[in-house]
């Protein structure tokens, strides 16, 4: 994940300098309105390391500023959806309109396994992911000081699901590269009985391979460049995610 993260650091150094991206960006947050929405947590593409971003929250009157926001920037605000921006610009002015959080994904309780069927989990994190036993190539598993990386396959070549546990192992956003490449994506929360806990998203590119970036803090689930048929196997997966002992989830 490390050296993932090193590698999107420079790759999209070299896209600003191509582009002479180095000005701010201001503008406004509303809701679908007009009405300015105060509070919202807004962030910008790590610029220092994978840990480190440029961030705001937007004043009463919805105004926000980022001095280096990178080319990526996210609005998160208690009910509304994840809102994510790629910049063409810098600029100031912008208008952002973020949709209230009506589609809500929750993960459930656990339920009783079929047969040959694994719930992967590892650590701290109550999240499961329920893995058939058939039809799948399951590797990893092994604890590498403080996470667990599970890949999951339908063939020996091809994508592949990674599975990640660990305090630090998942970012709830997913990779620049993921949504720059992509044609198209969505993005939504993922709930528990206290609120918000997780993000789902997910994108296709211009060549309709697809991916995915799913989880809370402490677990998660990613793939990319999967054709149809593999996402199709994968979201099985994510999807089934559940909660283990007696944490209470409902869908």
């Amino acid at each position: 994940m490390l050296l993932r993260a090193f590698l999107v650091i420079l790759f999209f150094a070299a896209v600003k300098n191509l582009l002479g991206q180095d000005k701010g960006i201001s503008g406004f947050a509303v809701d679908d309105r007009g009405s300015p929405v105060a509070g919202a947590v807004v962030y910008g593409s790590p610029s220092n390391g994978p840990m480190r971003s440029d961030t705001s929250t937007t004043d009463d009157k919805g105004w926000f500023y980022l001095a280096s926001p990178g080319l990526i920037v996210h609005f998160r605000s208690d009910g509304f959806q994840p809102k994510t921006l790629i910049l063409k610009q810098t600029g100031t002015n912008l208008r952002v309109t973020l949709v209230p959080d009506t589609e809500r994904f929750h993960y459930p309780e656990c339920g009783t396994t079929v047969a040959g069927e694994q719930l992967l989990g590892w650590g701290t994190s109550r999240v499961r992911f329920p893995v058939p036993g058939k039809g799948l190539h399951v590797t990893g598993g092994d604890v590498d000081v403080d996470y667990v990386n599970y890949r999951i396959t339908l063939r020996r070549h091809g994508a592949a699901l990674g599975l990640w546990f660990g305090p630090t192992a998942w970012s709830l956003d997913p990779y620049d590269d993921q949504l720059v490449k992509s044609v198209e994506f969505s993005q939504r929360n993922i709930f528990n009985s206290r609120g918000v806990v997780g993000m789902d998203s997910r994108g296709r590119t211009a060549s309709n391979r697809l991916w995915r970036h799913s989880g809370v803090i402490g677990a998660g689930a990613t793939y990319e460049d999967a054709s149809p048929e593999e996402a199709a196997v994968f979201d099985r997966i994510i999807d089934s995610a559940c909660v283990a002992n007696d944490e209470k989830h409902t869908r």
